[in-house]
């Protein structure tokens, strides 16, 4: 995806979804595990292992390089 408004497009379309649903899903978690603190624990939880597979899914992919692009250079062009 060289398209900079469809990438936005890709995390902004879920986190605005998120955005939405979280003050009614927070006091209906609570409710169901019975505590704030359990849901606490369990929206702790969950970033982490959201994090986790994010870091796991950047590794291997070389650093300072654009995806799609040959040099990594805007353009395209490789040292002209």
């Amino acid at each position: 995806m060289s398209n900079l408004g469809a990438l936005q497009e890709t995390f902004a379309s879920p986190l605005t979804a998120v955005t939405a649903l979280a003050p009614a899903a927070g006091p209906l978690l609570a409710a169901w595990l019975a505590s704030y603190t359990a849901m606490g624990f369990d929206v702790a939880a969950a970033a982490g292992l959201a994090a986790l597979i994010a870091a796991a899914s950047l590794a291997g992919r070389p650093a300072g390089r654009t995806a799609g692009r040959p040099g990594g250079r805007p353009g395209g062009r490789s040292g002209e």
